[in-house]
């Protein structure tokens, strides 16, 4: 038996924001009567539902827009399955990969190879340069308790990145 999707109906306007949290960025209103499909949720009670927008470059989570947790909206359909991701905070520049991606010890493709990240991983990005861009594995996807280094042609940024230092490799 196929079960219908879950899907958020707004009964009244709603805002959306570019990432679970009041403080992000808002996407949109979504006005009433809408409904859009629902595709996860944080621990929270965030909403995740994705836009329908194009989003060059966004994967994962990042082509979520949210909803606050029972603000002027039902959810309709099978949602008890949904599934719950850790959606990533506003104000935080993001490396998102958008295929396997090596991250090395250090600015080197000859150095240790920290882990391989998969298409949708993302981490925290912490400085840039022409050729690498340092990211924190512990702010992100992989929940390592490390620091490394990905080859700047390689990454995808989210959020707000032209503040971040030069890379000292």
């Amino acid at each position: 038996m196929i079960h219908p999707p879950c899907e958020l109906v707004a009964e009244r306007e709603v805002t959306a924001y570019q990432r679970p949290g009041s403080d992000a960025e808002v996407f949109a209103p979504v006005p009433p009567g809408l409904r859009v499909y629902v595709e996860a949720r944080t621990a929270d009670g965030w909403i995740g539902f994705d836009p329908g927008t194009a989003q060059a470059g966004n994967v994962g989570v990042f082509r979520l827009r949210w909803v606050p947790p029972g603000e002027g909206y039902s959810l309709v359909g099978v949602c008890d399955d949904l599934p719950v991701v850790e959606g990533p905070p506003p104000g935080i520049c993001f490396v998102m990969c958008l295929d396997e991606t090596p991250v090395y010890l250090k600015a080197d493709t000859l150095s240790t190879l920290v882990v391989l990240l998969q298409s949708g991983d993302y981490a925290q990005a912490l400085s840039i340069g022409d050729e690498w861009v340092q990211v924190d594995l512990s702010s992100g996807s992989a929940g390592l308790d490390e620091r490394g280094w990905i080859q700047r042609q390689l990454a995808s940024f989210n959020g707000p990145c032209d503040e971040l230092p030069l890379a000292t490799p």
